[in-house]
């Protein structure tokens, strides 16, 4: 079974872009922190599944 190596969470990449109101917007695509692990479960099944198309059967 895999388990995660120690340490902080990996953050993979950091987008940076402007918006179409011409605002700077920055994302990063990282690790969930285990102690958020409730709070994004919470998001996937009321918003994510919810607003996904691909999830509209489900």
């Amino acid at each position: 079974m895999w388990s995660r190596p120690a340490g902080e969470p990996r953050v993979w990449r950091i987008i940076e872009l402007i918006d179409l109101h011409g605002k700077k917007r920055k994302f990063s695509l990282q690790e969930i922190p285990k102690e958020r692990y409730e709070e994004a479960l919470d998001f996937f099944c009321t918003i994510f599944l919810r607003d996904e198309a691909m999830c509209a059967s489900l």
